[in-house]
């Protein structure tokens, strides 16, 4: 999946939701920080898991697009988006979602994971 392929629709405007627009992305991927630390790798990554936490979730957009006011939120902790009044602004989540975004960035917005099949070539 690449930043630009859409992942779900939007949970407040029903538009379709990119990858790399995608505040469900961006949730999951502070998940994978906390229970892996900040060098997960995809590898790491157990797939049931990952399903769930998906659907779970569900896709909205993190930053304003068109109409829809996106996450204001969680978009309030990534450079150059604009402070979300309604909540405070905590240090700690700062540095879980610009690391969560930086690890999304690095991947190509993609949880992209090994294939669970083998074959038997023998």
């Amino acid at each position: 999946m690449s930043k630009d392929e859409v992942f779900g629709h939007c949970d407040k405007c029903g538009q379709p939701v990119a990858a790399g627009n995608d505040a469900a992305m961006l949730t999951v991927a502070v998940g994978l920080i906390r229970k892996h630390g900040h060098g997960f790798a995809p590898e790491d990554i157990d797939r049931g898991a990952l399903g769930f936490a998906f659907l779970s979730v569900g896709s909205r957009h993190l930053k304003p697009e068109g109409d829809c006011p996106g996450s204001p939120s969680r978009a309030q902790y990534l450079k150059g988006q604009p402070r979300d009044d309604r909540y405070p602004y905590l240090g700690s989540n700062e540095v879980e979602i610009r690391a969560a975004w930086a690890w999304l960035k690095a991947h190509d917005f993609s949880f992209d994971l090994p294939s669970d099949n083998t074959t038997d070539e023998g």
